[in-house]
């Protein structure tokens, strides 16, 4: 973690002072003369994203002045944590008051790289927050995002349907939540002949995940992702361009547990259940083949525009729309459906909208 909550944050780190144009304008004038004409030939006007370093007398770091669009901006501070030289920082109280929520979040995903395979040049700038809930909040999101991230930045050699089951059967040891997965064969005899179709040309089994918590007599919250490890398209081979991303053809997956972590580490008052269905779509003598699984008839659900499509690929083969999807839909009070996007799209989304308790 790059966000510290501490008490006292003022020692031995250096001051950022937030603004905007109208903030800094309104500013500038109260500032030690020395300060206004050195942010004046760096040409530091509060521009977002923008910050300038101000000496102190030694010559060391002195102050930070940090531009934003708006002190609760979601990326508020994110352009920092990697800009700014290595050491403590803490927010000033002559700026603007940056949301504590906003502030984690922020700092923790612009301190994001995917080092993996190929460590960090230099560690990120840590910023100290005084502790509140709206501070843990905002760890609390970032860290569900930047382990969304993680999960659909991994190459499918290192990242396959069991290393897929492997990280949620982590979530749930972390957060005392029951695990299961039916894997291979067993999916035909549990009746889910679909994700088994998809998957079986693979070495690396298919398998149907899931995650329950949270108490009997609160309300049902289903969180389904598409956990296609990586797409060749089957026998309905793909072209290489079109192949060249299909790593991340689980990104609903990823999003969907990022979402569920979320859930359980907020302690949302839901009973919580996360379906991944999670195949490799391989090509060999038993792949499946096109129309082998017939369409479902008319329109099956709608875009996040909400017009009507038809599902697509693997999402129509692994049975997101068939009969796994109507049965998750049939025992919950509510279905949430994560296909592929762009690593916590949603989450933002949900949290923003969730109950805020202790805040």
């Amino acid at each position: 973690m790059t966000v510290q909550l501490k008490k006292s944050s003022s020692a031995a780190s250096v001051a950022i002072t937030v603004v905007d144009r109208q903030a800094f304008q309104a500013l500038a004038p109260k500032l030690p003369a020395p300060t206004r004409h050195w942010l004046a030939a760096v040409g530091f006007t509060g521009a977002p994203d923008s910050h300038a370093l101000v000496p102190a007398a030694d010559g060391k770091l002195g102050q930070v002045f940090a531009g934003v669009a708006h002190a609760s901006h979601p990326f508020a501070l994110s352009a920092l944590p990697q800009a700014l030289p290595e050491g403590r920082y803490h927010l000033a109280d002559d700026g603007l008051a940056v949301d504590d929520e906003a502030a984690a979040l922020s700092w923790e995903l612009g301190a994001y790289q995917f080092d993996l395979y190929k460590p960090r040049k230099r560690p990120p700038a840590e910023l100290l927050l005084t502790p509140s809930p709206a501070a843990q909040r905002g760890l609390a999101l970032a860290t569900a995002m930047a382990a969304t991230r993680d999960l659909v930045n991994t190459p499918a050699e290192h990242m396959g349907p069991e290393e897929l089951a492997k990280a949620v059967q982590l979530v749930a040891k972390q957060h005392g939540a029951k695990f299961k997965q039916i894997v291979g064969d067993a999916l035909l005899k549990q009746n889910f002949p679909a994700i088994h179709a998809v998957g079986r040309a693979s070495t690396r089994a298919p398998r149907l995940i899931e995650l329950s918590w949270g108490k009997p007599k609160d309300p049902l919250l289903s969180i389904v992702g598409k956990g296609v490890c990586f797409d060749t398209g089957g026998l309905d081979i793909k072209g290489a361009e079109g192949m060249r991303q299909m790593k991340k053809d689980m990104g609903g997956a990823a999003n969907a547990l990022g979402l569920a972590t979320l859930v359980m580490a907020l302690k949302l008052p839901v009973r919580l259940q996360l379906l991944i269905p999670a195949v490799e779509n391989s090509i060999a003598g038993n792949a499946y083949r096109r129309r082998c699984v017939q369409d479902p008839p008319g329109p099956a659900h709608r875009d996040r525009q909400h017009r009507c499509r038809r599902p697509r690929g693997a999402e129509r083969r692994t049975g997101l729309c068939q009969r796994e999807q109507a049965r998750a839909d049939h025992r919950s009070g509510h279905a949430d459906r994560r296909g592929t996007c762009g690593a916590g799209c949603a989450i933002a989304g949900a949290v923003r909208q969730a109950p805020r308790h202790g805040a």
